[in-house]
């Protein structure tokens, strides 16, 4: 079984749940009173509008924001990095975890384009500010949902329900949320009805209509959920299935259509030669990706079948430089679509914008039957909007729209944007095999492809072959965990490939959770990563 959300809204502007998640967070000891400003300042080259793009947080690092000029940015310890409006790096962060002894925040900012320039955090203007906190969550808490001087603007709706007494709960505390279930008694009683013709579509569109947001009640009632069948390609005698459009299930396809044509167990794990064409095929699919994935709707099937198909690997796979990384990857020809303009490669990723609020499960009985499911609401708490009293928390899902004119992702009415959410299924010999999913964003595609990879291609077991190291290509070039050796780091960047190492990259490798049938003995075998919260349970 695969689950495919159906509309996802703009930040603000769209936004409905097409399905309502329940969302659990372990919040820690340390209090959210416990945020004390801090003095700071960030001084750029000219030129330079900086964005930050991953983070990483746990319960012994630091979390800094720093606003300046209208702009904000936030870095979670100890290591974050800032890039230009262009994709282009431009510095690397490094936080001290305790404040000077006059209580200001430690940082620097070592220049990537030059080694000998750092930029320090010193006194500045009221104007300017930091914050630091000793852990993430009550943060994220207060700074998404509901700080007067946080994104939202303190939305008196989300802090409410989620900041009761005006702090993140306490271990102990009991968090309710009533609105909410009334809605979900409501819809109980009058089914689909009640949610897309009844008075929750009502109430969120004049919640939406406040906030000068474009939906309307006939967007609730034209709406259907569609039942799709899965995509699927073959790997060396196994069967892969994904979900379709608007999803970014195709890519995994296509990458594995690529990399079927090179030896990879004879290059070795996580060897230079693997990974270099591995990064490769995903950034000929990511352009794929940026030029032809959308709304299902605007989606030829033509095109559809062209993109996974072993021909178009092929002629894909002649463009690959062994040696070499590409300077860019055109997307495909596809007879009989006019190409859309060009995307540059930094805009065809969610660099920044995965910041991640994904759950992955899968389950399987002793009959043979399979779930794979994954949820989202994209950002942190989503949109960061609880939409009036009903107590539901509205997705973003809607920034994966572009304004690319006659791109298939193009925002326009009753369409559905483009999102990275796929679970994914294997089969072997007509029996199910593998089920499994990689949460992360953009990471959701590569992952799912190096799982596969170490599951066939190198024999590894369900825990193994989600538990090996990564790596993620995206905006920051790319990632690789630090137990990726540094002679096959320096092999890439002989290559040419722009090589980031962080031994806490938090999100930015997603997490695996897997069950894997053995076919031999019939048992199921279940994995975790240990990259993320999760467990697997037999009984």
């Amino acid at each position: 079984m695969f689950t495919s959300h159906s509309r996802r809204p703009r930040q603000v502007l769209m936004g409905v749940a097409a399905g309502i998640a329940l969302l659990t967070v372990n919040v820690p000891a340390a209090r959210a009173q416990s945020l004390q400003p801090v003095p700071a300042t960030l001084e750029v080259p000219a030129g330079n509008i900086p964005f930050l793009v991953g983070h990483a947080y746990g319960t012994q690092n630091y979390i800094c924001t720093l606003v300046r000029g209208g702009f904000e940015w936030t870095f979670f310890g100890p290591q974050a990095t800032l890039f230009d409006d262009s994709g282009q790096q431009i510095a690397t962060h490094f936080l001290s975890p305790n404040p000077d002894e006059n209580g200001k925040a430690r940082a620097t900012w070592q220049d990537s384009r030059d080694s000998s320039a750092v930029w320090a955090v010193a006194a500045a203007s009221s104007s300017d500010s930091a914050f630091v906190a000793p852990d993430a969550i009550p943060w994220l808490l207060l700074r998404v949902v509901g700080a007067d001087d946080g994104p939202h603007d303190g939305d008196r709706l989300t802090a409410a329900t989620f900041l009761p007494n005006g702090h993140p709960l306490q271990p102990g505390e009991i968090f309710a949320n009533p609105h909410l279930a009334a809605t979900l008694e409501a819809i109980g009683k009058g089914g689909r009805d009640a949610f897309y013709k009844g008075p929750i579509a009502r109430a969120i569109v004049g919640d939406m209509r406040k906030r000068d947001g474009l939906l309307e009640e006939r967007d609730f009632t034209d709406h259907k959920a569609d039942w799709v069948d899965p995509i699927s390609t073959t790997y060396r005698g196994y069967d892969v299935y994904e979900v379709p459009p608007n999803t970014q299930g195709f890519v995994v396809l296509e990458m594995l259509n690529i990399l079927e044509g090179f030896d990879i167990k004879s290059m070795g794990h996580n060897s230079p030669e693997a990974l270099h064409a591995l990064i490769e095929a995903k950034r000929i699919a990511f352009a794929d990706r940026a030029a032809y994935d959308g709304d299902p709707a605007s989606v030829p099937a033509a095109v559809l079948k062209t993109l996974i198909s072993k021909d178009y690997a092929a002629l894909r796979r002649k463009e690959i430089d062994p040696q070499h990384a590409a300077e860019s990857y055109k997307a495909g020809v596809m007879p009989g679509v006019p190409p859309t303009a060009a995307i540059a490669e930094a805009l065809q990723n969610f660099t920044g914008l995965d910041r991640g609020d994904t759950i992955y499960m899968t389950a399987a009985d002793g009959k043979g039957n399979f779930v794979s499911l994954i949820q989202s609401l994209f950002s942190d708490f989503g949109s960061g909007i609880v939409a009036g009293d009903t107590g539901i928390l509205l997705h973003n899902r809607g920034s994966g729209f572009n304004l690319t004119a006659g791109s298939p992702d193009q925002i326009a009415p009753h369409k559905r944007p483009l999102h990275t959410l796929i679970p994914a299924f294997v089969m072997k010999d007509g029996k199910p095999w593998l089920s499994f999913g990689v949460m992360g964003g953009d990471h959701q595609a590569q992952g799912h492809t190096q799982v596969i990879l170490n599951a066939i291609d190198f024999g590894m077991n369900v825990q193994e072959a989600g538990e090996a190291a990564r790596v993620t290509h995206g905006n920051n070039g790319l990632l690789v965990e630090s137990n990726v050796p540094e002679s096959v780091r320096a092999a890439l960047i002989q290559r040419g490939h722009k090589v980031t190492s962080n031994a806490n990259p938090g999100g930015a490798f997603g997490g695996f959770q897997g069950i894997m049938l053995d076919p031999r003995t019939g048992v199921l075998m279940g994995g975790s990563d240990v990259r993320k919260d999760g467990l697997a349970i037999g009984y």
